[in-house]
Parts: C-alpha cells; structure tokens; sequence
C-alpha cells in the first residue's frame, strides 16, 4: 500500500541552512526531516518541501509531502516523529493526501512576511527574527514602492547575480506594508519568487522610503534588468513563509 502524506510544519530557520539537503554547507530542514521521519518509519523517505528557503528564513505553515508503504496512521507517525525532531522544527498537522499531491507542483500561491524592527536598539533575543531599521522612513512612500512590484513582471534585476534561474518572469498579486506596533511588516503574495527577491526588494523599498534612493528606479530595473539600480538585500532572519495556497 503506497500512501501520500501531506504535513504542515513550522520551522525556526536560523541554524539551518535553508530548506532544501545540501551535500555540503550545513544542516537543512528537509535534511533534519527526512532522518526523523526516516527513522520512525524504519525506511529511508524522500521529503518534498514547498518553497526553498534560503539559511536564516523562518515558517510558519510549511507543506511537505512524501510518500510511504507503512500503515502507521498518519496522526501517530506525526506525534513520534516530532519527539525525534529537535525543537525548532514541529510537525502541526498530518493527513493523507491525494496520490497526485505534491507539495511543491500544486501550490499555487505563497504568502511571505518580513518583519522589520524600528526604534533605538534591538532588543537582545530579536535579532534572529526581525531586521533593525532605526532610519526615518516614509511610509506613504514606501507604499508607492511596494505597488511598482504588483502584476506580471521581469524580476532579473531583483533576483542574486549567484542563481541558475533564466526565466525571471513571476507574478507579485499583492505587496503592502502594515504597522505591528514598533514593527513594520512587508507582506508579499504570488506565485513564485526567485532567489533573494523578496530580501533585496525589502532593501530597495526601506532606501527609497529613508531617502537614499528614487522610486523612479524600480520601474527601471524592472523594465531593464540592471542590478545597479536596486538596493542590498536586508539579511534572512526577518523573512517567513506564513502560507501556502493548493
């Protein structure tokens, strides 16, 4: 009997190495995953994630899948295993799926927030979780940025100059900035994001709102691709994954 299952996890990413097993470089999610599964399952099992996330990053609602013959209900496979797994990763949920379910080819939209952190000092335990941004920022214009984003685009000049990717059209079907008390919260939806999209438009967006950059520039790199007229990308530890829509 060949069973799919389908888990949502959640995930503190700072001492890992991002989701996706490595060969080299460190511990990752799948990599932690797969042993503790593995082992309850007394069987070596292959787990699909999906979105990669890079080192640092956080979820929320991860979905994974994989596939097993054993009959141990799904329920109890999650509730031994999660005493296997260390305490930065938690298995929420786990069901049976659809033989055709696959954690990363059906999702159709994900939802990403990153968590910035004003004021005078960081407080000491928030670091890995949240960017410092002590700077006066603008924050209606900050807005104006995060609009230029929204719609079917041409994200190459938003993208590292260090990925494999060649197609760089994706779709951003929201990008909005809300206020969480001393925090300021960038929330993206879309399809797909390449790598370190997210992270450098966080970057350009808080320059154009501190004044250090014109908003005129992200039309032109997004029309033009050049990576001169973007900002850095602010560090992984205030990125999450909160959701994935099937």
């Amino acid at each position: 009997m060949n069973r799919n299952i389908k888990a949502v996890i959640e995930f503190d990413g700072s001492h890992f190495k991002g989701f996706q097993k490595q060969t080299k470089w460190g511990p990752t999610i799948q990599g932690v995953l797969e042993q503790a599964i593995g082992h309850t399952l007394q069987k070596k099992v292959k787990v699909y994630g999906c979105s990669r996330t890079d080192a640092g990053v956080h979820a929320c609602d991860y979905t994974i899948s994989f596939k097993t013959d054993n009959p141990i209900p799904a329920e109890n496979l999650r509730r031994v295993t999660n005493k296997k797994l260390p305490l930065s990763i938690y298995i929420k949920q786990m069901d049976e799926a659809d033989p055709e379910f696959h954690a990363r080819h059906l999702a159709k939209q994900k939802y990403y927030i990153y968590k910035v952190l004003r004021g005078q000092r960081p407080p000491v335990f928030e670091h890995n979780y949240k960017y410092y941004f002590p700077e006066e920022a603008d924050l209606k214009l900050m807005q104006q940025a995060l609009d230029e984003f929204v719609g079917d685009h041409n994200f190459k000049a938003f993208s590292s100059k260090h990925t494999d990717v060649t197609d760089f059209s994706r779709s951003v079907h929201q990008a909005y900035l809300t206020e969480e008390g001393d925090e300021l919260w960038f929330h993206f939806m879309g399809t797909g994001f390449v790598y370190h999209m997210l992270r450098i438009i966080v970057g350009t967006v808080l320059d154009v709102g501190a004044g250090k950059r014109d908003l005129l520039t992200i039309p032109e790199a997004l029309e033009t691709g050049d990576r001169s007229k973007r900002s850095k990308k602010v560090p992984a530890a205030g990125l999450y994954l909160k959701e994935v829509f099937y």
